[in-house]
């Protein structure tokens, strides 16, 4: 997300948690290796 939902202006992000899988994945053995990872960062609009 690049700007904010409300007044669309831009977004800036301020923490980095690293890659994460998504939540509630529950995987078998076999299906480890195609786990996806996306970038978790925490961001703020400075508008509000």
């Amino acid at each position: 997300m690049k700007k904010c939902l409300i007044c669309e202006s831009p977004i800036e992000p301020f923490m980095s948690f690293g890659k994460m899988p998504i939540a509630n994945g529950f995987l078998s053995l076999d299906q480890f290796a195609n786990e996806c990872f996306f970038e978790l960062k925490v961001a703020f609009c400075s508008n509000l």
